[in-house]
């Protein structure tokens, strides 16, 4: 058996358990709310998923006219921004995905950054 792992998927439920469920998906929420807000701002910038606010998920799905999602991922992970480029409805897209332990001025800096590109 890996008690080592056992032993550290134990202490992270515990951390999480600690943290709040509801608590962790309300600063997530947030946190995706901020970016999409601030990439609605950007000219020639596309956000993909629900309008309505209650319906979303901490994942924000976005294209750049005239850059290809793969540019944009390279040329963020330049700047130490690690996001993803997946497929919807065989559209590529960016995703980003913040997590709880991303902060406000990170969100901030992201969109300045995508702004830039």
């Amino acid at each position: 058996r890996n008690f080592a792992a056992i032993v550290g998927l134990q202490n992270s439920i515990s951390f999480l358990m600690g943290l709040g469920i509801t608590n962790i998906r309300e600063k997530i929420i947030g946190l995706a709310n901020l970016l999409r807000d601030e990439l609605a701002k950007i000219p020639g910038v596309t956000l993909y998923g629900p309008q309505d606010h209650t319906k979303r998920t901490s994942i924000v799905s976005f294209t750049i006219q005239n850059k290809t999602p793969q540019e944009v991922v390279q040329r963020l992970e330049q700047q130490k921004m690690v996001l993803a480029v997946r497929e919807i409805d065989n559209i590529k897209i960016v995703r980003a995905s913040p997590h709880f332990f991303n902060t406000e001025s990170e969100m901030l800096k992201l969109a300045d950054l995508i702004k830039r590109l």
